[in-house]
């Protein structure tokens, strides 16, 4: 049925964007500020850290990959709400934590908390209409998120445990990333359609 297609590839979607973004946006949170520091420069690394913050809103946009949904489903008029929603959210975190607090670092880390949750709804609210379940789709990741433990565990031993330099961080998180993507190669079907489109072309 029409629906029950709709629903699968919604799903299928954003099962495959949440399960790209679980490592690199992990790694941020984790190693930010050395990542940034050896690709941009010993300047950027503060940006790192403002990197670090902004994940769980880095995480919760990609929740709400079907953009082309609320297309779909005739829905423009609601999308129009939730983005007039998230202007304020926005504006009032920024504005709470930059001028009445004076501290970037909370400033941010308001705004990512806030913009987060309203993306989060976002993402229920349409995944919902099209009769997918955002429960069903984190709970499917299960296997994902355990894959990912290996080499949080090793970025983290490598940073607070050998204290490697920055460069050599670098290098340990991306040999880490290999296995991890295999597996989620090997494990979804919308990776691998691609991953042949892409050997194909």
């Amino acid at each position: 049925a029409r629906g029950e297609s709709l629903r699968d590839i919604a799903e299928g979607i954003s099962r495959c964007m949440i399960a790209l973004t679980i490592l690199p946006l992990a790694t941020i949170a984790l190693v930010g500020r050395d990542i940034f520091a050896v690709v941009f420069g010993a300047w950027w690394g503060e940006a790192g850290v403002y990197a670090a913050i902004l994940v769980p809103l880095m995480f919760a946009m990609f929740l709400t990959a079907c953009e082309s949904l609320f297309d779909v489903l005739e829905l423009q008029e609601k999308d129009l709400l939730f983005h007039g929603l998230f202007l304020i959210v926005k504006v009032g975190s920024l504005l709470l934590g930059g001028l009445w607090l004076k501290d970037v670092r909370i400033a941010l880390l308001l705004f990512s908390i806030t913009a987060s949750l309203a993306y989060a709804f976002r993402a229920w609210y349409i995944l919902s209409a099209a009769g997918a379940s955002m429960l069903r789709v984190v709970f499917s990741l299960r296997g994902h998120f355990i894959a990912a433990v290996p080499a949080l565990t090793v970025i983290a031993i490598a940073k607070w445990w050998a204290k490697l330099p920055s460069i050599w961080l670098l290098f340990v998180v991306a040999v880490t990333f290999v296995p991890y993507y295999i597996y989620l190669i090997r494990r979804d079907m919308y990776l691998r359609q691609a991953v042949s489109q892409i050997a194909g072309s």
